[in-house]
């Protein structure tokens, strides 16, 4: 049948490329000791004869060192390790991490970045605010609502008034008259602009 004629083609194959690979192993073994090359037991007898290599001396006891915290653990303040979000030990609460100096919040999904390009939208880092520093009265140039040096509020900016029912604009937009001169309208919070 053609499948045992298929099988035993195989198998006269497979027995061809084995002995043939033997053949090949022993003539390079064969090669390789008369080349000077060393045996097995040769490096054995080798090993044995060579005196055993001093003991090192033992160096001086190192100060115990401090616990590390595991791979993704965390030190409490108290000094227990832990793994969890609070201290096993006191109950404290892990520590959020502190930002990268120059890290941004991506105002379109959220993620914290360092370079020029949100690394999960790809939206341009926003540019800085021109006005958006202020000087406190203690010296500190600031960004946000508060000093962190002192605590002192960012001061508001000057309130400008335009009439809203004219648009006449006074000589001193910070500080109007009570009524518009032009149409009699008096200035309230609807005239800030």
């Amino acid at each position: 049948s053609q499948w045992q004629n298929e099988r035993a083609f195989a198998q006269d194959a497979y027995n061809t490329a084995y002995s043939q690979d033997y053949t090949d192993y022993t003539n390079r073994l064969n090669m390789a000791q008369q080349a000077g090359g060393m045996n097995a037991q040769n490096l054995f007898q080798m090993a044995q004869q060579q005196p055993a290599p001093a003991a090192a001396p033992a160096p001086a006891a190192a100060p115990a060192p401090e616990a590390a915290p595991a791979a993704n653990g965390w030190t409490c303040a108290c000094g227990q390790v832990n793994t969890g979000k609070f201290c096993a030990n006191c109950g404290e609460k892990k520590p959020e991490p502190k930002p990268a100096e120059g890290a941004w919040k991506c105002e379109a999904c959220g993620a914290e970045n360092t370079g020029k390009f949100c690394m999960e939208c790809g939206a341009k880092k926003p540019e800085p605010k021109a006005d958006d520093t202020w000087t406190c009265a203690c010296g500190a140039v600031n960004k946000g609502k508060f000093c962190p040096e002192c605590g002192a509020k960012k001061p508001e900016a000057p309130r400008t008034y335009v009439c809203s029912g004219c648009g006449w604009v006074p000589a001193d937009p910070t500080n109007p008259p009570k009524f518009c001169p032009e149409c009699g309208n008096k200035f309230d919070e609807k005239d800030v602009k």
